[in-house]
């Protein structure tokens, strides 16, 4: 069984918004067992929740350095030390962008 889930103040997702988050699920044409859930609370304790019984936990990440990473913690991090099933940490896109930038300029740099 797959699943999405996205945590938020549920009072904070009004109807429209559900309505255009569901269609963009539904367009993606999930596989029968995947299902789109909203769910309220703390963000990481929710995903290793429903880790529970999971074949594979899916977690985007998104660059918090300093002071933000105080204060917001790390989801991916979180997950990656309690989730019950095996996980994978997808960087956002900016974030690989920078790491080619920053490996294609290592990359020019290395003596001959």
């Amino acid at each position: 069984m797959g699943g999405m889930a996205m945590s938020t103040e549920l009072e904070d997702v009004d109807a429209l918004d559900r309505e255009a988050i569901e269609a963009v699920f539904d367009s993606a044409q999930p596989d029968a067992g995947w299902h789109l859930k909203f769910a309220s609370g703390e963000v990481a304790p929710s995903l290793v929740a429903e880790s529970i019984g999971a074949s594979l936990l899916v977690v985007g990440t998104k660059e918090h350095v300093g002071i933000g990473r105080l204060v917001y913690g790390s989801v991916s991090h979180y997950c990656l030390s309690h989730a019950h099933c095996p996980m994978v940490a997808v960087p956002a896109a900016r974030d690989r962008d920078a790491e080619d930038h920053d490996q294609a300029s290592a990359d020019t740099s290395a003596p001959a």
